[in-house]
């Protein structure tokens, strides 16, 4: 009778997942949560974090937001109460806030971080480093796929550089998860329009021709070979960035344009720091 109760659980929870709100499904196998960040007070510029249904049945879980009652609600409607999360990945060095509170809601998971992540939280008993070829391939099996940029500093970033994050790809979706290294405007509010871009417009982070780069003449053009490689050998249609928003469809076609667009400007970064390097002015 107990496992006939828990198999009628089951078969609603699978039934319910398409009424899942807040969590937004991308694709097959792929759920967006969508959160609210504010820098400077008062500027919401957006975060997110992301829910991948495996093979196993269980779920990958990349990023944190914090969370509120109704997700929370959709979350353990999805995974089983957290039974069901496998584990969770943290991308971005500096996107650290709530991975606390999520483990707290959902103790004893598998973590896994960016080197940051590893000196940062000791709170989290961290079980491997994205810096670890080995970690990154873990979920290859499930064609989910991680990559980190070249180009820009990721084991120690400067406290001021946000540029670099984790890249991954969930095959099944074709979604392509992403932190701040690449923006999409997706309706933005009036200060993030203002600071930002309009609505529809796709960017890379405002640091990138600062200090987002490494300051030598070959990062701008590693960086550049980097993400059209990228471009090459994975196949998305959809981008979900935390800053500001997700482009669902032709994401991979507006990011080609994006980056054909911006070589100019990344080579003439590259001779910039060339000229630096040899002392010219």
């Amino acid at each position: 009778f107990l496992i006939t109760l828990h198999n009628l659980q089951l078969a609603t929870n699978v039934m319910s997942k398409e009424n899942l709100s807040p969590l937004i499904q991308v694709g097959p196998k792929y759920w967006s949560l969508r959160s609210s960040f504010n820098v400077l007070g008062c500027i919401d510029i957006g975060t997110h974090m992301a829910f991948i249904e495996l093979s196993s049945g269980k779920f990958l879980v990349l990023d944190t937001v914090q969370i509120n009652s109704k997700e929370k609600r959709a979350i353990d409607l999805l995974t089983d109460g957290g039974k069901l999360i496998e584990a969770v990945v943290a991308t971005h060095p500096f996107h650290t806030t709530y991975f606390e509170p999520f483990a707290s809601i959902y103790p004893g998971l598998s973590y896994y971080g960016t080197p940051r992540h590893l000196r940062k939280i000791g709170a989290i008993k961290w079980t491997g480093n994205l810096n670890d070829e080995a970690v990154r391939s873990i979920w290859e099996s499930d064609d989910i796929y991680i990559r980190i940029p070249e180009g820009a500093e990721f084991v120690n970033p400067p406290e001021d550089n946000h540029f670099i994050a984790a890249f991954v790809l969930h095959t099944a979706s074709k979604t392509v998860f992403v932190d701040d290294t690449i923006m999409y405007m997706a309706n933005p509010n009036c200060m993030v329009r203002t600071l930002f871009g309009k609505n529809g417009d796709m960017l890379l982070h405002t640091s990138t021709y600062k200090n987002g780069l490494l300051p030598t003449p070959e990062a701008p053009l590693q960086f550049l070979a980097w993400i059209r490689k990228l471009c090459v050998d994975w196949d998305f249609d959809n981008m979900c960035t935390a800053h500001c928003g997700n482009k669902i469809g032709a994401a991979k076609e507006q990011l080609s344009l994006l980056i054909e667009a911006s070589a100019p400007k990344l080579e003439a970064l590259a001779k910039k720091n060339e000229i630096k390097a040899n002392g010219k002015k």
